[in-house]
Parts: C-alpha cells; structure tokens; sequence
C-alpha cells in the first residue's frame, strides 16, 4: 500500500489557510474578488480533505498495531474527521453565499480561522502518530 496521507494531509491545511487570509483581506478591504479566491482554495481544500480522511482512515488501520496509540490515533480520527465536515460545510455555505452575491460575514471569517486553526491541531496529533509513536514508519530491527 502506497502511504498517501502523509502527501495529501498538508493540502487542507494550507488552503484552509489560505481561504482565511484570502477572507481577511475581502473583509479588509470589500474586495469581492478576494473572496472568490477564498472559495476556490476552500473548495479544492475539502476535497482534499476527504482524501485525507480515506487515505488516513485506511493507514489508520495498520496504525492500530502499534502498542499505546489508541487514544493519540482516536482523538486523531475525530479532529480529522470533524475538520472535513466542518470545511465541507464552509465551502458549501461559500458557494451558495458566492451565488447569491452575498459577501460572507465576520462570522464566516472567524469560522475559518478556527477551521485552520483546527486543522493545525489535527496536524500537530497526527505528527505525534509518526514521531512519537512511530506510526506508518518502517521498522528497523534495532
């Protein structure tokens, strides 16, 4: 099995950022055109992010063998999966607000900064995984 989350993972993250600094700006200075970006890294950004979680969700599997990392790996899982919905969602309510030529609110911006702030969370628990567990990495025989 070719290990593709750790390829894909750092997608949804960036773009989430992205979308939030793109956002900010919009709201800074009532540039439409700036919003148009935030939806489109957005939108590439969850779907992205369901690659990470079938990616994750199937390396999550072989990861389980791994002695004490049920609860790393568990909360791991969880963020993961609540930050793909929660930025299906923020791209939805962008495209449909994009449609409408309604510019999303303060609000929407401050959601996307805790997505990204999210996603960085998750990041941080999947690194402990690899680094401090050892998860997805060869074994070396030492």
């Amino acid at each position: 099995m070719v290990p593709w989350h750790p390829s894909i993972v750092h997608f949804p993250i960036a773009l989430a950022a992205a979308a939030a600094v793109f956002q900010l700006i919009a709201v800074g200075t009532g540039k439409s055109h700036f919003t148009v970006s935030a939806l489109i890294a957005l939108v590439i950004g969850a779907i992205m992010a369901l690659a990470a979680a079938v990616t994750g969700t199937a390396q999550g599997e072989a990861a389980q063998r791994v002695p004490g990392i049920e609860a790393t790996l568990e909360r791991h899982e969880l963020l993961g999966t609540l930050s793909t919905a929660i930025m299906l969602a923020l791209g939805i309510t962008a495209f449909y607000l994009h449609m409408k030529k309604v510019l999303p609110s303060r609000l929407f911006l401050a959601a996307l900064i805790a997505l990204a702030i999210l996603l960085l969370v998750t990041g941080y628990m999947g690194g402990q995984l690899v680094y401090l567990h050892g998860a997805g990495r060869p074994l070396t025989g030492d």
